[in-house]
């Protein structure tokens, strides 16, 4: 659907294995809030970034962390056939911690999704084909994990 930049279908499977992420994540990972997921978590957050003019510089920051860590864990489960898991998926420290991190953004994120959810939908706001896709913000991922590294070390 990303590829056809079908956007209506890439939406519904990304709040589909966003459902799954949320539903692991209750079930693996200790001491993690059981609050609910709002809907459409990641039409949402990108539309914080559309809407980047409403929103607060927080918000803004929360809905590109958000995206951030939705993409790392959506890559990691990417290689899952090539690096293999684990057999009880408890042990796989790697998958917790990005399905904790992903978890702690989306909650964290909630007062900017909730803003954005009362603004007109972005797949009837947005008129250009520049809708986040994988192959888009991979770079920019592999850019921010760089810096944020440069960042700790210099920091400690």
């Amino acid at each position: 659907a990303e590829e056809r930049l079908d956007v209506e279908a890439k939406q519904a499977l990304e709040n589909e294995l966003v459902r799954t992420i949320e539903k692991l994540a209750k079930g693996m990972v200790q001491n993690i809030s059981q609050e609910d997921f709002p809907d459409d978590v990641l039409p949402l957050a990108e539309a914080c970034i559309f809407y980047e003019s409403k929103c607060t510089e927080e918000w803004l920051h929360q809905a590109k962390w958000l995206l951030k860590d939705y993409l790392e864990l959506r890559l990691y489960i990417a290689k899952i056939p090539e690096d293999r898991l684990q057999p009880d998926l408890k042990e796989n420290q790697q998958l917790i911690r990005l399905l904790k991190t992903f978890h702690e953004s989306v909650l964290e994120a909630r007062a900017a999704l909730g803003f954005v959810s009362k603004l007109p939908k972005l797949i009837h706001a947005k008129t250009s084909n520049n809708w986040l896709t994988k192959k888009l913000l991979e770079p920019d991922l592999k850019y921010i994990q760089k810096t944020a590294h440069l960042a700790f070390e210099s920091n400690h």
